[in-house]
């Protein structure tokens, strides 16, 4: 349908037409993948405020209220002009629930880009970060500590998360920035590791356990336990001893302590209102 709409050797949002058309399809073969992003995305017309003129814009959601991206259009119904991909638009005939991340376009895609002595050194330096990654996960099958500590802080100075979430990055930088994003959640599961371990022994030495030694026992893990853990997201495999988090797949021995505190910590609730149960019996 976009192809049809966009006029042949024309360019759309600083990008020929055959990059614009073909940048989309192939966020949508993602947007497929994803787990709620089933179609259709219907569009809902709202406003753009945060440009020198107000303008017209459609967010495109899904039946789950899955946003996966906004356009502004230039011209009239028979006609486009200009399309531009927006990211704040005010429409509350639809308000979505879930928001993607639409990397579609990049720097180096625009019809004017010209590739300079630091930009193909910047696309070599990174080609090896992305290589280094995926030969170890060829070769091993999952990452280790050692491996993520030494990776992330060899290249950590090419880490420009401003850049990525302001959807201002090159082509070649988005897997890195995706892999070094991964890493760098993962790594304070790692820092927490020694800590967890103290007190998952501590609670495994536990002769009875009570719902009063529980109570001692969270709080003393909630004074020093770093509750950020709890909001990373990762799949286990404890058959395989491994579990991923966002692209990558890590041995799962190297966190096996922080994942059981973390498991107790979701059971109980633990929040500021330090609410925990207040009985004495036996559990």
């Amino acid at each position: 349908m976009l192809e049809l709409l966009l006029e042949e050797d024309r360019v759309y949002d600083g990008y020929p037409k055959e990059t614009f058309v073909q940048r989309f399809r192939e966020y949508f073969d993602e947007v497929n993948k994803h787990p709620y992003g089933a179609a259709p995305f219907n569009a809902y017309m709202g406003k753009v405020y945060d440009t020198p003129v107000e303008q017209t814009a459609y967010n495109f959601v899904n039946e789950l209220g899955v946003w996966a991206f906004g356009f502004s259009f230039d011209g009239d119904q028979h006609h486009v002009t200009d399309i531009h991909q927006q990211w704040c638009i005010d429409s509350p005939s639809q308000i979505p629930v879930t928001y993607l991340e639409p990397h579609i376009y990049y720097l180096d895609d625009k019809f004017d880009y010209t590739e300079t002595d630091e930009l193909s050194q910047l696309k070599s330096v990174l080609s090896d970060a992305v290589s280094e990654i995926e030969t170890e996960l060829m070769e091993n099958g999952f990452l280790k500590l050692d491996f993520c500590r030494q990776w992330f802080y060899e290249y950590l100075d090419f880490y420009d998360l401003d850049a990525y979430f302001d959807y201002n990055i090159y082509s070649f930088q988005k897997k890195y920035i995706e892999y070094a994003l991964s890493i760098d959640e993962i790594i304070h599961y790692y820092e927490s590791e020694k800590m967890a371990e103290k007190y998952w022994r501590k609670f495994m030495a536990i002769p009875v356990l009570t719902l009063e030694v529980l109570n001692k026992w969270l709080v003393s893990v909630r004074q020093d336990f770093d509750f950020v853990l709890l909001d990373i997201e990762i799949t286990s495999d404890y058959k395989n001893a491994v579990f991923t988090s966002g692209p990558l797949c890590y041995d799962f021995n190297d966190i096996q302590f922080t994942h059981n505190i973390c498991a107790i910590l979701q059971q109980y609730q633990i929040n500021d209102s330090k609410s925990f149960p207040a009985s004495q019996n036996g559990i």
